[in-house]
């Protein structure tokens, strides 16, 4: 299933509702399904130079202990040209209006999907982000996570938002590279125990350059690479 969609203006979101065969239920939406694989290119009228992103969902997973499904969420695209450069945000959330995950008694609710995304041609991603709106009020420094493994060309250390942090958003920098792709998790709750943990959002956002910059960037890191290499052999 390939889908498309126009937005108007910079940091809009996505204006036109998306025609699946099951709606989501906000404008400009996706559903997330168990099963199937949505491919979704974005354009703007107002600004060709954050035309063709293009992101692709394959099917979600739960826990077998699971409060919720995914047959019930959806995900919200929106694209910005900012101060650090194009911005891609996914916003998961519930397409009923209620918290994307809860958990209760002896419970927990696990989500998980794959995403792929390719920058617009000319654009490099360089970063990647996660954050989550949520409270778990029994567990605070354990008990709501968004984390993902990026893959570039490699496998990138894992990033996970942190709930003792403030805020939580966490964000990892790698090699400009097109097209990534990210295994993505959310989870509220743990394990084991009676506990109460709602997470209301979760956002994983990927942030791309031109190419000429995005080979700048690399270069710094290599010449930081470098003289952090000429310090420890003084040192």
């Amino acid at each position: 299933m390939r889908l498309v969609l126009n937005t108007v203006g910079l940091a809009t979101m996505v204006s036109m509702a998306v025609v699946v065969p099951t709606r989501a239920q906000t404008p400009g939406g996706f559903l997330l399904g168990p099963a199937a694989s949505s491919s979704l290119t974005i354009n703007n009228a107002n600004d060709p130079s954050i035309n063709g992103w293009t992101i692709v969902l394959a099917g979600c997973a739960t826990s077998t202990t699971s409060a919720q499904t995914c047959k019930g969420s959806e995900v919200i695209p929106t694209v910005a040209n900012t101060s650090i450069g194009i911005t891609l945000s996914l916003v998961f959330e519930s397409m009923t209006g209620g918290p994307l995950l809860t958990s209760g008694a002896n419970n927990r609710s696990d989500m998980s999907a794959n995403i792929s995304v390719t920058a617009p041609t000319g654009q490099n991603i360089y970063e990647a982000q996660v954050n989550v709106n949520g409270v778990d009020s029994t567990y605070p420094s354990r008990g709501m996570r968004v984390s993902q493994t990026v893959t570039t060309t490699l496998i990138q250390p894992p990033l996970s938002t942190n709930p003792t942090l403030s805020p939580t958003l966490q964000s990892q920098t790698f090699a400009p590279i097109n097209a990534v792709s990210a295994g993505t998790d959310f989870l509220a709750g743990i394990s084991t125990g009676t506990e109460s943990a709602t997470m209301n959002t979760a956002t994983v956002t990927y942030t791309a350059v031109p190419e000429p910059f995005s080979t700048s960037l690399l270069a710094v890191g290599i010449a930081g690479l470098g003289f952090v290499r000429r310090k420890i052999r003084r040192g």
